[in-house]
């Protein structure tokens, strides 16, 4: 193909094959006999832009008026379109066809016909998905639904400089370089991942890209057995656990989650008369987990005091400020719920052993313990540290936390989005040091954290994201280590399904329509990888679904949106300050 020369530059679409009607998305095209058209979706009527070529082959970008993308623009010159069109599709890549082309807007569709296969293929969306093609043979009432598999335009438009390969030979299926990284059945997500379509469904498998990153990829991701390295931590975690029994009278403080359960259930195995405390509310039913704690303390053999903090005499949120509705407690929050409780356990306890941080060990945040750490240490341990981190990013964030400037970049780069790794278990982090410290200076109480401890973090940080997720949960060990030392018919919390819908009425709170960052979910500028792949779509479906009420542990999710919206009160504050 010398050049481009024989190239038209239109709005024709195929017609040789009959009609065609495709949902991308919110965007339905249909193409009808001998003339095009755009149906009405939303209530937006849909532009299009379009390169053809003589054999039926064509590129075109799909999006409503509000896309900002000047090819879509109908004000602007066609020539311009045109040159913006070139632009685009000079900068495909044969690798990854459409699905690298970072120019245009996300809510625009590119989209190209294959003749000879008769399809209609799409640039995948942002979960890596390829949309049904839906085929109408004679306008008849029944329609064959056949899915593309193929990526979207792999042999790549150039620049009018660099002629591209043959039409032909993508359309006779000789293009098995520019396809190498492509099967049918097989959708890349992104580097090292893919999903397989095995026994009716789609499953996440590891693969890389590249064939020359195998053997670099199996050494970085190699595991041992799992029941060997669940019992190391274990192991480890009995050992830190013991140390932090030094004190005089402690008392778990046993929430129920499976954070301070493990430490309960580890210490009983070796004591008897093991102390545990809880907080539970008359006042917010939702919140008073009083039978799965009952049926805990009933198999541990516990002396445990239930601490009722849903008294009216007490201080409510809605007293103080009457603009802020009374939530319910959060047992980590900053306010007279936490203050009565830990007043009550003064009074026949020196000290109190929390959960807190299994999350942070586990759940792949090893970053916020290293800033901690920075922010304390000298010469030779901040460059132990440095080494420890993972990434250039995560370097300048422990010389920022060394220097004292963390609260003022965080401010000046994103006002107040946290920007960390994972928004939930950021805020999580902060507003629990935050108030535990103030408490340990006011109450006389000593806190302990075993999952804190230096050793434990010392084995977690010499180990990769993949071995940290035991059992294909991040968890896994703490989970199997109550599944040998709690029978079967103890009731055990969904935190899947906790935390999906956790994360679903968080996002709403905070980037719906009606919250202080609700522009930011439909930007690029989503702060941290909050979500990914199926979880990311079933959170967006849920959110245009109207944010449906699922109860699914009504408790558990109480308690953290009460610590979201007070941390959202608190950086406000803090942002003012």
């Amino acid at each position: 193909m010398p050049g481009r020369s024989h190239m038209r530059t239109d709005a024709l679409l195929p017609t040789n094959t009959g009609p065609i009607a495709t949902a991308c998305g919110d965007v339905a095209v249909c193409v009808g006999e001998g003339s095009g058209e755009l149906q009405k979706s939303k209530g937006d009527f849909y532009q299009l832009a379009a390169m053809s070529e003589p054999d039926g082959s064509w590129f075109c970008l799909v999006g409503p008026p509000t896309a900002r993308e000047p090819a879509l623009d109908p004000t602007r010159p066609t020539s311009e379109r045109r040159r913006r069109i070139a632009r685009l599709a000079s900068e495909l890549s044969p690798q990854r066809g459409l699905s690298g082309l970072k120019l245009v807007d996300r809510v625009c569709v590119a989209l190209r016909w294959d003749a000879r296969r008769g399809e209609l293929s799409v640039r995948r969306d942002h979960f890596g998905r390829v949309p049904l093609v839906h085929r109408e043979e004679g306008r008849a009432s029944t329609a064959s639904t056949s899915v593309s598999t193929r990526p979207a335009l792999i042999t790549a438009w150039r620049a009018s400089d660099t002629p591209p390969p043959l039409w032909q030979d993508f359309l006779q299926g000789r293009d098995s370089r520019a396809r190498a990284d492509f099967w049918p059945g097989v959708e890349r997500v992104f580097p090292g991942e893919e999903r397989r379509w095995r026994a009716g469904r789609w499953q996440s498998v590891f693969r890389p890209w590249d064939e020359r990153a195998k053997a670099s990829a199996s050494l970085r991701h190699t595991r041992t057995e799992e029941p060997d390295q669940a019992e190391h931590l274990l192991q480890r975690l009995v050992g830190v656990l013991q140390r932090h029994l030094a004190e005089p009278d402690p008392v778990f403080a046993m929430s129920g989650g499976i954070d301070s359960t493990t430490l309960v259930a580890l210490r009983s195995e070796r004591e008897r008369g093991v102390r545990t405390a809880s907080m539970v509310s008359s006042r917010h039913p939702a919140f008073d987990e009083r039978a799965r704690i009952d049926a805990l303390v009933a198999h541990f053999h516990t002396e445990h005091r239930f601490v009722d903090i849903g008294s009216p005499t007490l201080w409510t949120p809605e007293q103080a400020d009457p603009g802020w509705p009374d939530l319910g407690p959060q047992l980590l929050w900053d306010a007279p719920y936490t203050r009565h409780f830990l007043s009550a356990l003064r009074t026949d306890a020196h000290s109190a052993i929390f959960g807190i941080g299994a999350d942070q060990l586990l759940l792949s945040l090893p970053v916020l313990h290293l800033e901690e750490r920075a922010r304390v240490a000298n010469l030779s341990q901040l460059t132990t540290l440095m080494t420890q981190a993972s990434s250039s990013r995560d370097r300048l964030r422990l010389l920022a936390a060394k220097a004292r400037l963390s609260p003022a970049i965080r401010r000046w780069r994103g006002g107040l989005v946290d920007r960390r790794p994972l928004l939930f278990e950021g805020w999580k982090w902060d507003l629990s040091m935050r108030a535990l410290e103030r408490f340990r200076r006011h109450s006389g109480l000593r806190f302990s954290f075993p999952f804190l401890d230096d050793d434990l973090w010392e084995l977690g940080l010499t180990l990769s994201h993949r071995q940290r997720r035991w059992q294909g949960q991040a968890k896994g060990p703490l989970r199997r280590a109550l599944q040998e030392r709690i029978p079967a018919d103890l009731p055990q919390q969904g935190h899947h399904s906790i935390f999906n819908e956790l994360t679903a009425e968080g996002l709403l709170r905070l980037f719906g329509p009606e919250g202080p960052w609700g522009d930011v979910l439909l930007s690029a500028n989503l702060p941290g990888p909050l979500l990914h792949g199926e979880a990311q779509r079933q959170t967006l479906q849920w959110l245009r679904d109207g944010a449906p009420w699922r109860p699914t542990a009504p408790a558990t999710t109480a308690r953290y949106l009460t610590s979201i919206a007070m941390w959202l009160h608190w950086s406000r504050h803090d942002a003012r300050v």
